[in-house]
């Protein structure tokens, strides 16, 4: 009988106050580097993830306070992660630098990061999803592989409200799928954002870049720490052509989302 989806879920609520913040930031080192508005330490930051596994595919979807997150050359060399990150923003906006391009995301708009490249943003109190995709998977379908960072998708077109849809539906039925269900509707998720950004090279549709306009391996789950608890059964062509690593497995010492 197949397993269901691994998925986990972390939230400061059950921690202490004093080691809230320095939790939340240790569980996203691999990824971001977080710091808080002006410099201000909060150590007892409201933060929250739940992750579902589906394949290779990786969802999370997380609220938290506002915070700045950073993608920085050494933490690139560092963590050596080789993924595109496909962010629904549901609440809150995001002020973003991502090289040369620079945008203003608002609640409906779809964003991709590529982890391979550097980035620097703000985030008012926020509500995404991120779907979180292999390089080595995803690029073979693209037009422009190396082109996507910071790219948005406007919530007003079809292809927004379409994938932001579907990656939403991923979020609340992945407890009720199995792992051979889920690493189907992985493969096809991967197929229709490939299909989405494939249209940039076709035509225009909202893509945006500009303040203030308008309309390399694994990542594996969360370890089980006094923060995190199960819930459900345990456990975005250049680069084209680059295997991807052999997925590390989580340290539960460290405590850290890799």
């Amino acid at each position: 009988m197949p397993e269901a989806l691994r998925a986990a879920q972390f939230t400061t609520d059950t921690l202490p106050r004093r080691v809230r913040y320095d939790a939340w930031r240790h569980l996203i080192s691999a990824v971001f580097e977080p710091t808080m508005p002006n410099g201000h330490l909060r150590k007892d930051l409201r933060a929250e993830a739940n992750v579902a596994y589906f394949g290779n595919a990786l969802v999370v979807s997380t609220t938290a306070e506002a915070q700045h997150f950073t993608r920085s050359h050494r933490l690139i060399a560092a963590e050596n992660l080789d993924h595109y990150l496909v962010q629904v923003y549901r609440a809150g906006v995001c002020e973003g630098t991502y090289g040369d391009v620079r945008n203003i995301v608002y609640p409906g708009d779809i964003k991709i990061i590529d982890l391979a490249r550097p980035f620097h943003t703000f985030n008012t109190d926020f509500d995404n999803i991120t779907l979180t995709l292999p390089r080595a998977a995803l690029a073979p379908l693209l037009a422009n592989p190396d082109g996507l960072h910071g790219t948005v998708l406007h919530r007003d077109t079809a292809e927004a409200r379409l994938l932001a849809a579907h990656i939403e539906e991923l979020a609340v039925s992945a407890a009720k799928l199995d792992t051979t269900v889920g690493h189907a509707v992985a493969a096809a998720t991967l197929r229709l954002v490939a299909a989405i950004w494939r249209r940039r090279r076709c035509r225009r549709i909202a893509w945006r870049s500009g303040f203030g306009s308008r309309g390399r391996n694994s990542i594996a789950p969360f370890p089980r720490t006094a923060a995190s608890r199960p819930i459900s059964a345990p456990s975005a062509c250049a680069g084209a052509s680059r295997p991807s690593p052999t997925p590390p497995m989580p340290d539960a010492a460290s405590g850290k989302l890799r």
